[in-house]
Parts: C-alpha cells; structure tokens; sequence
C-alpha cells in the first residue's frame, strides 16, 4: 500500500529527479519482458507505481494533500499484491504501422494468458476501463493474474511464461525463473 508518506516531497524529488529517475528506470527495465516484436510487459509493484505517482506530481506540480492522494488512489490498484500480479502491456509500432495495427488488434487483452506449470492463468484486464471499441485497441492496457495462492507457496515453479494468442498476434516468451520469482516476492 503506498501511502503520502511513501513520497518524496515535491521541492526534494525536484532536486534528485535526475538521479531517482535514472534508478527507476533501471529497476522498472528488470521488470519488462518482450512478448514478440511489438508488445511488452512491465510487471508493476510499489516501486514502479510509486516512481509514477512522484512523476506525475513531479510534471502537474501537484503540492495538496489532497490531490496527491487523489494520484495514489488512482494508482494504488496498479501494485501487484497478495495473489495479484499486476503488469502495464505496451502496444509499441513505428507511427506509420500503429493505426491498422491497433485496429488489427482488438481486444488483444483478452487473449493475454500467464502460464505457471501446467497452470493456464488468463488476465483480467482493463479494470478501471474499456480500451477496446470496434475501431480498435489502446496501445495500453493494463493487466491482472490473479495467481492461485498454492502455486506462490510452493516456490518450485518449473515453467513460467507469458502467451498472447490473439488471431493477428501469437508470441509465447518464456520468463526466466530469476526474473518469475522477482515478482512473486511482490506477493508477499
């Protein structure tokens, strides 16, 4: 849970952006996995979100209590937690591919699946929103693996990996186990 406390005040942030940026960064590129050419996945926690939130009070100038707040509840439901593994998926094509891929592509999030073992895990997308209409999909979306509390106490995962099988987009990748139970440790 990330709380007001959890940030760093805003003239503070203003002085070690540069520095508190550049390490976000580097952790957030340790949580992101490439599924084929044109998706990626960022696997979200309090780090990651909370690097967020300080941006976007960082760029709006946000100072209130309250509207700070207002940010954190936004983003609050983004960290992964108990059984929930929780991921950004970019959508990522040059400018000139981007509109008949996005139109090509929709309703991607609903062909994205986690597998654990022999475990077949679909995610649950768009919570806060729909991100798909009939023209086309966003070029984000924002997931949820709602992971079965028995597979993140046996920590003997053999097999993790990432499957879209969308008809106009099929990648499997697999996760290495280092970078799995990176995030498993998230769900404790």
């Amino acid at each position: 849970m990330i709380t007001i406390d959890d940030l760093v005040p805003f003239d503070v942030y203003t002085n070690i952006r540069d520095t508190y940026r550049q390490r976000a960064m580097t952790y957030r590129a340790d949580r992101r996995i490439a599924i084929g050419d044109h998706i990626t996945m960022v696997f979200e926690n309090k780090i990651t979100i909370k690097y967020q939130i300080q941006e976007i009070i960082y760029v709006e100038k946000i100072k209130q209590d309250y509207l700070i707040q207002n940010e954190i509840d936004n983003y609050q439901p983004l960290v992964s937690s108990n059984h929930n593994l929780m991921a950004t998926m970019m959508i990522e094509y040059s400018k000139e591919e981007r509109a008949d891929a996005l139109a090509k592509l929709i309703n991607i999030e609903d062909f994205v699946y986690l597998h654990i073992n022999d475990q077949k895990i679909k995610a649950i997308a768009n919570e806060d929103l729909e991100r798909s209409n009939s023209k086309k999909t966003s070029a984000v979306h924002f997931l949820r693996f709602d992971i079965p509390k028995e597979l993140i106490k046996k920590h003997h995962i053999i097999q993790a990996k990432i499957e879209i099988d969308h008809p106009e987009y099929k990648y499997i990748t697999n996760l290495d186990n280092q970078f799995f139970y990176r995030l498993v440790a998230d769900l404790h």
